[in-house]
């Protein structure tokens, strides 16, 4: 029998280890050598040097899943030499996952993932794009934020909020969702990822199509502009300043702000007064090493914020308005 959830192989070994095999992604040689195989070989020849480095990104991208592998490699064998058809595959993975008729049974597979969740779990699983592409995660980040939107709302056998959301983990871990990236000293769990890219370009998909974020970043991947939460991450040029500034304008419905690794010059564009007076609704405040020195005293108008989060930011004072939070779960200040 093979499954993708380990408590359904506990149950058949009746709770027993003995018998069970978990089967490892193939390594990234093994992963190229199939991936040349469907691709070049049936033709007699081997990939091209100008195709060299797009394959090794696209067969990086499978994370070591055969099925994946032989698909896109079939799908490639038909492009011939056409370097701007590689660079759409590699760059548009998730439009071709979910378009072309020769990666749609793949598409399936990993979108009966999500489709096979409980329903407490869509959120949190959906949650993880927000953040950057196989970048680890920290685990008590993810705790955190999941309770302030709200998302951990059930006690369950007198367990703490933190408690049932890293059971909420372990669901994750079990069903091969996400895995662990690190842990500390003791073993307990540090950051977690996904195991795939797939899963990441699924959970884009089903972003845009639910309206549940606006992603900003090197691609400008789009999302519903009336989407209530706001990610930006690795933004180079004048989009995130221009889609802030906008919002400035007007009363904003978005309750969740995540900056991640977003320019100087940028964030004191729009990290000002008027973006606070703007985000009046909002719940979550992620600035995590941003290079900012101060907050604006109208963050104490922020009366639904529920995380705030500060750390390794140039922040040495907090005005004294934020003794209005009484709905402030978290106030992550660590490394000022």
């Amino acid at each position: 029998m093979t499954t993708r959830y380990e408590n359904v192989a506990h149950v058949w070994l009746d709770g027993s280890t003995i018998g069970m095999y978990k089967l490892k992604a193939l390594t990234l040689e093994k992963s190229w050598e199939l991936f040349d195989k469907k691709t070049f070989q049936s033709c007699g020849r081997s990939c091209p040097s100008s195709l060299n480095d797009l394959g090794h990104k696209i067969v990086k991208k499978c994370g070591g899943f055969p099925p994946a592998i032989i698909s896109i490699g079939r799908l490639l064998s038909t492009k011939e030499d056409d370097v701007i058809e590689w660079k759409k595959v590699s760059h548009g993975l998730g439009f071709y996952l979910a378009t072309n008729r020769h990666l749609l049974d793949i598409y399936k597979i990993f979108l009966q993932i999500y489709y096979d969740l409980p329903f407490y779990l869509k959120p949190c699983f959906l949650y993880l794009g927000l953040f950057p592409k196989g970048h680890p995660i920290s685990q008590m980040k993810v705790i955190r934020l999941w309770i302030a939107e709200g998302f951990i709302r059930e006690r369950k056998e007198n367990l703490s909020l933190e408690e049932v959301a890293e059971e909420y983990i372990r669901e994750l871990i079990n069903m091969s969702i996400i895995d662990v990236r690190s842990t500390d000293v003791c073993g307990k769990v540090r950051s977690i990822g996904l195991v795939s890219d797939f899963l990441y370009e699924i959970i884009l998909t089903k972003l845009d199509e639910l309206s549940y974020c606006k992603i900003i970043s090197k691609k400008d991947y789009g999302g519903n502009e009336s989407c209530r939460r706001l990610s930006i991450h690795k933004n180079r040029n004048s989009i995130a300043a221009e889609f802030l500034k906008n919002i400035t304008k007007v009363k904003s419905s978005i309750r969740t702000l995540l900056v991640l690794d977003l320019e100087p010059e940028i964030l004191a564009n729009v990290l000002n007064k008027a973006l606070f007076k703007s985000i009046y609704l909002l719940k979550v405040l992620d600035l995590f090493n941003a290079p900012i020195d101060h907050i604006p005293k109208e963050i104490g108008k922020l009366l639904n914020l529920h995380y705030l989060n500060l750390r390794c930011t140039r922040v040495s004072a907090l005005p004294s308005s934020i003794g209005k939070l009484e709905n402030l779960q978290t106030l992550d200040l660590k490394h000022w």
